[in-house]
C-alpha cells in the first residue's frame, strides 16, 4: 500500500544501490543452497550438451557440467571468461568464450540453453530469444531466470545496470511470444523456489510476497 515514489525519490535510491553493489560485492559458489543452477541441474541428462549464456566466471557452468555431457559458457566479459578458463576451464567437457548473448549463435548444437540473470541487460530481448531458438536442436529446452519488477513503490529496476525488469505475466507472455513453449513456472524467495500455475493468469498476477525472481522452464516449439 501507499503512495509510489517520486521519480527523485527513486533515483536517489537506485544511486545509493549502486553504490552499494560497487562497494560490497560478495559471490555465493554454485554449491549455495539457493543456487539456480543446482536447482536447473536436475532437468538434465548425462548426455546434454549445454550453452550457458552470460557464465561470468564459470561457476554455474562448473555445476551444470557435473549433470550433462558438455558446457560452453559465454560471456561478453573478456576479463570474466579469462578467469572462468583459469579456474575452471581444466574440466573435461567445459569450454569458455567470448560472445554476445543477442548475437552468439552455433545453429542447432544444444539441448539446453540456460540464462541465469541475463535478460534484464539486454537492449534486445527478442535477439536473445532469436539466437536461443537457433541454438537449440529439436525441441530443446531454454531455463530462464529473471529478477521479478518491484512495481511498488519503485516502478522501475532497482539495479541501474537493469534495461528492463519483468512482472511476472509479462516475462511468461514475452516467452511465448518468442516460439517457446512454457513447462513450468517458479518463483524464487532467498533459499526458496516456489512452483506456479502455467494457465492461471490470476496466480502469476499476484506472486508470493518477498519473491525476488521468476524461472521459466521451456522447449522450443516446432
Amino acid at each position: 500500500g501507499g503512495p509510489a515514489y517520486s521519480i527523485q525519490k527513486t533515483m536517489a535510491i537506485r544511486e545509493k544501490y549502486r553504490q552499494l553493489q560497487s562497494e560490497n560485492q560478495v559471490h555465493f559458489s554454485w554449491k549455495f543452497p539457493a543456487s539456480s543452477y543446482r536447482f536447473l541441474s536436475s532437468y538434465l541428462s548425462s548426455e546434454d550438451a549445454v550453452l550457458d549464456i552470460a557464465c561470468g566466471k564459470g561457476q554455474g557452468s562448473r555445476c551444470l557440467k557435473d549433470f550433462s555431457a558438455r558446457v560452453v559458457g559465454v560471456d561478453m566479459d573478456e576479463v570474466y571468461i579469462r578467469d572462468a578458463i583459469s579456474t575452471v576451464g581444466h574440466i573435461d567437457g567445459v569450454q569458455f568464450t567470448v560472445g554476445n548473448a543477442e548475437t552468439f549463435v552455433e545453429e542447432n548444437a544444444y539441448d539446453a540453453v540456460v540464462s541465469v540473470h541475463t535478460l534484464e541487460h539486454l537492449k534486445n530481448s527478442d535477439a536473445f530469444f532469436e539466437c536461443a531458438n537457433l541454438n537449440l536442436r529439436g525441441q530443446g529446452r531454454l531455463f530462464l531466470e529473471v529478477p521479478l519488477l518491484l512495481s511498488h513503490p519503485l516502478n522501475m529496476p532497482l539495479n541501474p545496470w537493469h534495461e528492463k525488469e519483468y512482472l511476472l505475466p509479462e516475462l511468461v507472455a514475452k516467452v511465448r511470444a518468442n516460439g517457446f513453449v512454457i513447462d513450468e513456472i517458479w518463483v524464487k524467495q532467498r533459499h526458496a523456489f516456489i512452483q506456479m500455475s502455467i494457465n492461471n493468469d490470476h496466480e502469476l498476477e499476484n506472486v508470493p510476497p518477498k519473491s525476488t525472481a521468476g524461472l521459466i522452464l521451456a522447449h522450443k516449439g516446432m
